[in-house]
């Protein structure tokens, strides 16, 4: 079951008569080429666990005992009235044969897991999870399997998921005029007159220049749904203090009024349950809330409007969410976020939300009334 790993030590891992064929290697027909091929020296440390771990199977594998993967997960914590992400960190053992075949298909996947990891390490490559599912998708059954267990190698390892070159694929769009550097010293320019750029992976991004930009608007929209690992790095580098940021951009967040809306916008400033190990490289703590929010809703009256277009009743699970919401430490009473809370509360008790687009019955469109509305606030500061 072990197959053959073609760094492992010598005489480990070379299959008997009886043991299946090694599973090919072709990691490399998919990937994506964001680095030198020169093996980063903040990876060695990832590669050096990895072949630690495979040398312990073999030790293992070589005196005929039981093999094993010690793995650890992160299991909620008693929250405080301060932290949103709080966990502990739960130790597992995934035994060779296991007791039960289950046991066994793990201990396979993590092998091949880190089989994957490695070679991406050693050449250089960054992959996505997405990549790394097609390499053996009679394996790994779904997709979720590889999140999870790349996610739990990355706590195990005590590493950001990045560090083992790992990356979802990138969805967020980002247009200005700016210059990124890299961290092997590469300048790339950005440039609106081109369009909006996907935002890449910016984990090996060393700064961003920012002396031209005054200010960032995050929108929430184009159905992509909570941020990914890209997006928020980019943020947190881009309202990050730097030799070439000295006085970081104000950066504003436009999302819908509903829960998701307020939940994305929270996913940026304060993290989340899956990220709580790499939050600090990820949280963007000064992010503003430009809208929408419920007096958006009011129409410049204040009288509220049940029948106003664009406006939908909350769904049970926008109900379910939002009071989970509201027990999040800070959104508690006299929590942190009080201005969150109150919309929150407001929007459970209309019944209502509504999507940005609401603004539109603005004059001048959405894009006026955002612009208006971000006047406001810089003019306030």
């Amino acid at each position: 079951m072990i197959g053959h790993l073609p760094w492992a030590p010598d005489g480990v891992g070379t299959p008997s008569e009886s043991a299946p064929a090694p599973r090919p290697n072709v990691l490399d027909a998919n990937s994506t080429e964001l680095s030198s091929p020169t093996v980063r020296v903040a990876n060695q440390l990832v590669i050096s666990k990895i072949e630690n771990q495979v040398a312990a199977i073999a030790a293992e594998f070589l005196l005929q005992e039981e093999i094993s993967i010690m793995i650890k997960t992160k299991k909620a914590a008693a929250r405080s009235a301060q932290a949103d992400c709080e966990y502990e960190a739960v130790e597992s053992l995934v035994q060779f044969p296991g007791r039960a075949a289950q046991e066994t298909w793990r201990f396979t996947v993590l092998l091949r897991i880190l089989d994957l990891l490695h070679e991406a390490l050693m050449k250089g490559t960054v992959v996505s999870k997405r990549n790394i599912y097609y390499q053996d998708p009679s394996l790994f059954k779904k997709q979720a399997i590889v999140d999870r267990y790349v996610d739990a190698l990355a706590f195990t390892f005590r590493v950001q998921r990045a560090n083992l070159n790992v990356t979802a694929a990138a969805k967020g769009l980002v247009i200005g005029n700016f210059r990124v550097i890299g961290g092997n010293g590469t300048i790339l320019h950005i440039d609106s007159q081109y369009g909006a750029r996907l935002i890449n992976d910016m984990y090996d991004q060393k700064a961003i220049d920012c002396s031209g930009i005054a200010w960032v608007l995050v929108v929430e929209k184009e159905a992509k749904g909570y941020p990914d690992l890209s997006s928020r790095a980019f943020l947190h580098l881009l309202s990050t203090p730097s030799e070439l940021c000295a006085v970081p951009p104000l950066i504003f967040v436009l999302v819908d009024f509903d829960p998701d809306g307020l939940a994305i916008m929270s996913n940026y400033k304060h993290g989340s349950w899956n990220t709580s190990h790499e939050n600090a490289q990820l949280n963007v703590p000064g992010i503003r809330w430009l809208g929408l929010r419920s007096q958006d809703l009011f129409n410049g009256t204040d009288a509220y409007e049940p029948e106003r277009p664009g406006l939908l009743p909350l769904s049970k699970r926008d109900r379910k969410m939002a009071k989970k919401m509201l027990e999040k430490p800070a959104m508690r009473e006299m929590g942190r976020e009080g201005e969150w809370r109150r919309e929150v509360q407001v929007m459970m008790m209309i019944g209502f939300k509504a999507e940005m687009e609401i603004m539109d019955s603005h004059e001048g469109g959405i894009a006026k009334w955002a612009e208006d509305r971000l006047m406001d606030e810089l003019a306030r500061l």
